[in-house]
């Protein structure tokens, strides 16, 4: 039975049949759903039903698994890059707006903000890419270090990423 379980699992995986897999994955016992393979597989799943707040619990503990996995940093440290340049981006959009003294002041401290998270998005992406050098890793980094005003860094991952 646990073997058929697995098998199900992966199978609903690879047809993308992402509600059955969902099912499966409560199917499986404890030392499998512990496996950084299936954890990894049932991380596409949840993404692809975007349940965010489980995927995050379940990136968390292949994190705890295996830190330098390559699935779990990319979610993780997409998901921070992207708060980060939320922010960014409002905070800019609000500064041009009202460009007052209170608006300055509250610019400053949001950019301090999202610099923390420029600098922990960066440090996870370049784990990622130091074991993958993918292209989409490199344009995140390109990105970060141009927010951080780093030109030459910046420069570097652009042309990596094309």
């Amino acid at each position: 039975a646990k073997t058929l379980n697995s098998a199900t699992f992966k199978a609903y995986v690879e047809s993308e049949n992402w509600e059955l897999a969902e099912t499966a994955w409560n199917l499986l016992d404890s030392a499998e759903q512990n496996k950084a393979a299936y954890l990894e597989a049932y991380i596409e799943v949840l993404t692809q039903l975007k349940m965010d707040d489980e995927t995050q619990k379940q990136v968390q503990t292949l994190l705890k698994i295996d830190p330098k996995n390559t699935v779990g940093l990319t979610y993780q440290a997409t998901a921070v890059y992207e708060r980060a340049e939320k922010r960014y981006r409002t905070e800019m959009a609000a500064y041009a707006a009202h460009k007052t003294r209170k608006q300055y002041a509250q610019l400053l401290e949001a950019l301090k903000l999202s610099t923390e998270e420029f600098k922990e998005a960066r440090d996870m992406f370049e784990t990622v890419y130091e074991q993958t050098r993918d292209k989409a890793v490199a344009g995140y980094l390109a990105n970060i270090y141009a927010r951080l005003n780093i030109p030459d860094k910046a420069a570097y991952y652009k042309s990596k990423a094309q």
